[in-house]
């Protein structure tokens, strides 16, 4: 082939189309293309080789925001089912306390940013769905039943100063 051609053809999954450099056309029009080594495709589009790859690189972008919309959809979706499947609830009183707890992590980030020892770009303060999941895995209870957990509020983790602790007892707090 005298220049060199990029073509792209149908798919079944998403990004739907397939797209490669072609090393010959067929007498019937299909093309064969590095990479698919005794494959040929009918072409959608046949383009010059800079301009083919300049378009691949608009659908892998594409295609990477398509997969990062579905992950978040998947996550959002996933979080609704374990608000579902709880087995522990706050109780009233609990959710006083959880209140209080989102209070005081509010303030200990803004009081720590204010002073500019911290910064908080990569985290971001627990809510009380975070907390009833959280307490839901049962990792931070102990035999009596406490949960005990610290939660950071800035991004310096390696520190002390970047954690407040929530403290739920069973039979009180959550049932």
């Amino acid at each position: 082939m005298k220049h060199k051609l990029y073509a792209f053809w149908k798919h079944d999954v998403p990004p739907y189309v397939l797209g490669g450099e072609v090393t010959e056309i067929k007498s019937n029009g299909r093309v064969c293309v590095k990479g698919f080594t005794g494959y040929s495709f009918l072409p959608l589009q046949i383009l010059p080789l800079e301009e083919g790859r300049a378009k691949q690189k608009e659908i892998d972008l594409a295609l990477k925001n398509y997969k990062n919309t579905i992950k978040k959809a998947e996550d959002e979706l996933r979080s609704h089912t374990k608000q579902l499947l709880l087995k522990y609830t706050l109780t009233e009183i609990g959710h006083e306390h959880v209140s209080d707890f989102l209070k005081e992590c509010s303030a200990k980030r803004k009081e720590i940013l204010d002073a500019g020892i911290d910064t908080a770009c990569q985290t971001t303060l627990p809510t009380k769905a975070d907390i009833l999941l959280e307490l839901n895995d049962g990792e931070n209870i102990d035999d009596s039943g406490e949960y005990d957990s610290d939660w950071a509020v800035t991004d310096n983790t390696a520190e002390d100063f970047a954690y407040v602790k929530c403290r739920l007892t069973y039979g009180i707090d959550y049932r």
